[in-house]
């Protein structure tokens, strides 16, 4: 399609999340932009797609982390810089970072 939407992008590989945890093991967050990339993290955990700027709690092959979905940096969802620079502040603070 000639559109910057990620619903037409196909997943040639999708990430081995077990190897991933076994190379980081205190990883505590895996952070998605778009609405795909999140789904498909989503679906491995059998999570919900958590909501633009939220997230979920997850677990796989017994490792605990958190979902963050953030704001798509591609240009068929424009959003002003303020308010994705608040989900990034937001997302910080929920990992313990003060802003």
């Amino acid at each position: 399609k000639d559109n910057a939407s990620d619903k037409f992008l196909e997943i040639v590989e999708t990430i081995d999340l077990k190897a991933f945890f076994a190379t980081c093991p205190t990883l505590e967050a895996v952070v998605t932009a778009g609405e795909k990339a999140t789904g498909v993290i989503a679906s491995m955990a059998n999570v919900e797609v958590p909501k633009m700027g939220e997230m979920v709690e997850c677990e796989y092959a017994g490792h605990r982390f958190k979902l963050f979905r953030m704001p798509s940096s591609s240009r068929a969802y424009p959003l002003a810089l303020e308010k994705k620079a608040e989900a990034y502040c937001k997302m910080f603070r929920q990992l313990g970072y003060e802003i």
